[in-house]
């Protein structure tokens, strides 16, 4: 659970340097998961690994013994509006297939439905499951997801790429049913877990009023709670004028902006001083919704005078364009998927196509997930487990604007 968190490179380098034969056991056996169960296979059998030291996580074992897949369905919108989101999930599977299984003779059968050509995602799902599918990965919206987790049976497993609002399910109970999606709320519950952890207790949180927003918002405040932060202000707001206003009056910078006025206008002088904000908190969440607004708070805050407080945000301010305007961003620390950082090209779309990635590796390791709760995937979207309501939670990387660019933080 911890060595997955590790890249490749760190592992290899700390084998390196390592003396001690069971730590270098541990070593060893993360690098050939890694590689696959072929690669696993030829390390148990080595002969310094008979009987196998360390034993191999029962995990391990249950990927080792599950019987291959023959037939991948993708269930996807593409058609409409979805059209390019679909898509771009499909290639990421498509890309994730070929690489998973170079050898042909070994490669799973992907077929890939168009949700428009069905009445509604369980006729799909039918049409999978007739046509010889042993797992299906899809659909994509939130609606679609829910409409299929309706069925009254379901004999085969499915990825849903999305979290619909209610998770119980008896085919989630049977194991069937599992939830992969690119949540908001996972992300604001990591970044609060990130500031407190860096020693932030007291906090200014700053959300917009749209359904995103709120449920950033939420989430947020929920996990902040549990750890026993503290809330000092907070402003739900989204045009600039507005939240100009709103933040002066929230951080103080306003009030005492307007008692040097005040002064002034009294003497009728100028007087030699400069404003000065509140400073009961340590840190300021901005749960923005999309970089536009981040781009349009972030300023605000300089102007506030609170340039030196460091400011936590998630993925929804980084679209993964190269644009100047990202220097508004400069030094706020946020979560984001691996996919979307350096040297990885980025774009719009990466991280549905970094979601159909996944999608695939995990329907490889479902038996192994279905076993344990621990992180057991290192993939691009994050590192990934399965809870036992069936839901996949991603535990993103650290990434931070630097000028224009981002860069990740390790």
């Amino acid at each position: 659970g911890y060595l997955i968190r590790a890249t490749p490179s760190e592992l290899a380098l700390e084998l390196r340097t390592a003396r001690d034969p069971d730590w270098r056991a541990w070593l060893e056996m993360q690098l050939a998961y890694r590689q696959g169960p072929t690669a696993l296979r030829v390390w148990q059998s080595a002969a310094g690994n008979r009987p196998q030291t360390p034993a191999s996580p029962a995990h391990l074992v249950a990927w080792l013994n599950a019987p291959p897949l023959q037939q991948i369905t993708l269930i996807l919108p593409l058609d409409g509006s979805l059209r390019a989101a679909g898509e771009a999930v499909a290639t990421g599977a498509i890309t994730q297939l070929y690489e998973s299984y170079p050898d042909p003779a070994n490669r799973p059968q992907l077929s890939v439905l168009n949700l428009a050509h069905y009445a509604n995602p369980r006729a799909a799902y039918s049409a999978a499951v007739d046509s010889g599918a042993d797992m299906v990965l899809g659909p994509l919206t939130k609606s679609n997801v829910a409409a299929l987790q309706q069925l009254d049976e379901m004999p085969i497993p499915v990825i849903a790429l999305n979290q619909p609002e209610s998770q119980t399910s008896q085919a989630a109970a049977e194991a069937r049913w599992t939830t992969f999606s690119l949540a908001p709320e996972d992300e604001a519950r990591q970044i609060a877990d990130h500031g407190f952890g860096s020693q932030c207790r007291n906090a200014i949180v700053m959300a917009a009023p749209n359904d995103r927003g709120l449920r950033l918002l939420t989430a947020f405040e929920s996990r902040w709670a549990l750890h026993g932060g503290t809330i000092r202000g907070k402003v739900v707001v989204e045009q600039r004028t507005a939240a100009n206003k709103a933040m002066g009056e929230l951080l103080g910078s306003g009030s005492s902006d307007q008692r040097i006025q005040s002064v002034e206008r009294a003497f009728d002088m100028p007087v030699d001083a400069r404003g000065r904000g509140r400073s009961d908190f340590e840190c300021i969440f901005m749960l923005a919704p999309d970089p536009s607004t981040a781009r349009s708070w972030r300023p605000l805050l300089v102007f506030h005078m609170t340039g030196e407080v460091p400011v936590y945000a998630t993925s929804a301010i980084n679209d993964g364009t190269i644009n100047t305007r990202n220097r508004d961003l400069n030094g706020v620390v946020f979560i984001e998927t691996p996919a979307m950082l350096p040297p990885n090209p980025a774009d719009r779309l990466g991280r549905l196509r970094a979601l159909g990635q996944d999608a695939l590796v995990m329907a490889q390791h479902r038996q192994q997930a279905l076993t344990t709760e621990n992180w057991i995937i290192r993939g691009q979207t994050g590192l990934l487990r399965r809870r036992a309501d069936g839901s996949i939670v991603r535990a993103l990387d650290l990434a931070i604007f630097d000028g224009a660019e981002v860069r990740a933080l390790r």
